[in-house]
């Protein structure tokens, strides 16, 4: 059964309004760090951490990168952004989380098991 109930809805549209407002935590926290591993691991500040396990955008500037997170081309990309402060941080409707770092925008939609 594919039908989308008015539960299932505002349960997305609550755990997204969630999402934001935990989030929102990270804004003016720099990128510490990130390690590469299983995953992409973005330290923010001295508390925060995001994973990141799906492919991924970074557009700063004029350039502009989208790929596989565990990649030397997702390193090469993720580097310049080291030591800038989050922006502003968003989870869309369609779950695509958006991070600003300083003038650079990293996006990554959500996790295919999370649809």
């Amino acid at each position: 059964m594919n039908e989308s109930t008015s539960d299932d809805v505002d349960g997305h549209a609550d755990s997204i309004a969630l999402s934001n407002e935990l989030l929102a935590s990270v804004v003016g926290k720099p990128l510490v760090q990130f390690r590469m591993g299983y995953a992409v691991h973005l330290e923010l500040g001295r508390d925060f951490e995001v994973t990141i396990e799906t492919p991924l955008t970074v557009v700063d500037g004029g350039n502009r990168w989208s790929g596989e997170p565990l990649t030397a081309e997702a390193a090469a990309a993720l580097l310049p952004l080291n030591r800038r402060d989050v922006t502003f941080v968003k989870v869309d409707r369609d779950g695509i989380l958006n991070l600003g770092l300083g003038e650079a925008t990293l996006s990554v939609p959500p996790h295919p098991m999370n649809d």
